[in-house]
């Protein structure tokens, strides 16, 4: 055990070392750039802002997670890496970190721990096709203008289909079940991540965010690049309130920790960045007096206050555009058999297995998925929506298709606060339209009708008559890959547009103050939106140095 345990920690210092993060007290000291929220969007804009030489605090809320960070909620069987680091425990990640990685205040799941959704969400890293860019997004942020900034993420962050070092899937009866049954309905055979185009009724391996055979992404490809510079500061277990402001100008953050407030303060020129997730920057622009007058009333007369006066509140629709992927979650059984891991052996695994995850192979290596789906419906008004599917086992005999509509869906929701300070949704976002019920109705069909096909390896396990109505009557679930609650656009908010931000992702009526997370983003993704948001960061953050040239 102990030579497994310090192979597994060679291992996770071969993805780089964040460092051990300590909380520091920042005093007097200023920064060029504040970038608040330590997830996937704030770690990439961040180490790319230490790029220009200039000084770049990152605060996060939450604390350390992956053992390269200093994290210490470890598995059972290895006191070198934590829940975080193993991809194979996802499932038991919720309750083996004792739910400390989770927002309490906001209406859906939320990473609130150095990393943010990267070190808590299923791994799945969905390269996205062309026309998530192209199709709902502007000027200057299609697909042509994307592309160099996916090259520049793809080349430090790839993603994989084939997580074990040794080439092989692992604990993969799903697949096999469903592989041929698939082909048997003329559905094809895609690798993702080389074809990220064909997203039309085609399968393949899962696209994980994996390296290594441990849990992948910018806290290991940028974290450790960002703490080379001497002008970088890392801040956890501080939550910003607010951005301080003097009209339209940024002049710091105040935030809380366990010693109270604070407020750090930017240097002359210097600038804001939210990233602090499709949940909490709305937040952050609520308390800083920026946001529909209806919102920015509540905080101001909460215990939190606002600190501008009426005259300099900005009227913006903060809020207003979110969407985000619904899910329903279909079972089958497997007549013909079909062994699984559970999530207990994940847990405490084999000698062997641990032997293997040493080296970087196994089922550890891999997360809960075995397959993903894409599918498109044309529903009665000629809209084309897209669905994407994760297919997955945890018990023997039985296998789960989750299905989510993507891109191309009509229903949106609205955010906003309670006087407690939390985020709420005022309008849920998930499928409130006959449109993508009517797509709904589709997509579930074709999968029971195939599944009741001659030869079909699964069999649902609701009733043998089951039918898309009777699976929509249960409420849809969140798919927890929302956007749009900060938008992007031309038309400002401010007189009437639907826009939050510019097109450099600065907000309406401000100087310095970016949003850089996908609050920003105008339409969904056609997978999960993982390495999408990290795209758009990516282009996101060299539009603001740019334009901060001028």
């Amino acid at each position: 055990m102990p030579r497994i345990a310090l192979q597994l920690f060679l291992v996770a210092l071969s993805l780089g070392s964040a460092g051990s993060a300590r909380a520091q007290y920042l005093g007097a000291t200023t920064f060029d750039y504040i970038v608040v929220g330590g997830g996937p969007s704030g770690l990439i804009t961040s180490q790319r802002l230490t790029e220009t030489g200039k000084s770049v605090l990152l605060i996060e809320r939450g604390g350390a997670s992956t053992a390269s960070t200093g994290g210490r909620k470890f598995v059972p069987w290895s006191k070198k890496l934590t829940y975080y680091d193993v991809p194979g425990v996802f499932e038991s990640l919720p309750t083996g970190t004792g739910g400390e990685a989770y927002c309490a205040d906001t209406p859906a799941v939320a990473g609130c721990v150095l990393g943010g959704g990267g070190s808590v969400n299923g791994m799945a890293f969905i390269h996205p096709p062309t026309q998530d860019f192209d199709d709902g997004w502007p000027s200057g942020w299609n697909w042509d203008d994307i592309e160099p900034a996916a090259e520049r993420l793809y080349k430090r962050n790839p993603g994989t289909t084939m997580p074990s070092r040794d080439g092989r899937a692992y604990d993969n009866g799903a697949a096999v079940v469903l592989t041929p049954w698939l082909e048997d309905n003329d559905w094809s055979f895609v690798d993702g991540i080389k074809d990220p185009n064909s997203k039309e009724k085609s399968f393949g391996p899962t696209q994980l965010n994996i390296a290594n055979g441990l849990r992948s992404g910018p806290i290991h490809t940028y974290l450790p690049l960002a703490q080379k510079e001497s002008g970088f500061t890392l801040r956890l277990n501080a939550k910003v309130i607010r951005v301080v402001r003097k009209g339209g100008t940024m002049t710091g953050v105040e935030i809380e920790d366990a010693e109270g407030t604070q407020i750090v303060k930017l240097k002359p020129d210097g600038a804001v960045l939210l990233a602090a997730g499709v949940m909490s920057t709305p937040r952050v622009l609520f308390n800083s007096g920026i946001g529909p007058i209806e919102q920015i009333k509540i905080v101001n007369g909460s215990a939190t206050g606002v600190d501008v006066p009426e005259t300099d509140w900005i009227n913006l629709p903060v809020g207003r555009n979110v969407k985000d992927h619904s899910r329903y979650q279909l079972e089958f059984k497997v007549p013909g058999g079909l062994n699984d891991k559970s999530p207990e052996e994940l847990l405490n695994p084999t000698e062997e297995e641990k032997r293997q995850f040493a080296d970087g192979s196994g089922v550890l290596t891999q997360s809960f998925q075995r397959l993903d789906l894409f599918r498109q419906h044309t529903t009665s008004n000629d809209r084309v929506i897209s669905f994407h599917a994760h297919c997955s086992s945890n018990a023997d005999d039985t296998l789960q298709i989750m299905l989510m509509i993507t891109h191309g869906l009509t229903s949106t929701g609205t955010l906003g606060i309670d006087s407690n300070g939390n985020t709420v949704f005022t309008k849920r976002p998930w499928t409130n339209t006959d449109t993508d019920r009517e797509a709904w109705s589709l997509a579930i069909n074709e999968i029971l009708e195939m599944s009741r096909q001659p030869g079909s390896p699964i069999v649902y396990s609701g009733d043998s008559d089951a039918t898309a109505e009777s699976v929509l009557s249960a409420d849809a679930l969140p798919g927890i890959h929302i956007v749009g609650s900060a938008k992007m656009g031309t038309d400002d908010g401010r007189t009437g547009g639907t826009a939050v931000v510019d097109l450099n992702t600065k907000v309406y009526g401000t100087n310095n103050l970016y949003v850089v997370d996908a609050s920003f983003h105008p339409d969904l993704s056609t997978g999960n939106n993982q390495a999408m948001v990290m795209i758009a960061a990516e282009h996101a953050v060299q539009k603001i140095i740019s334009s901060r040239k001028r």
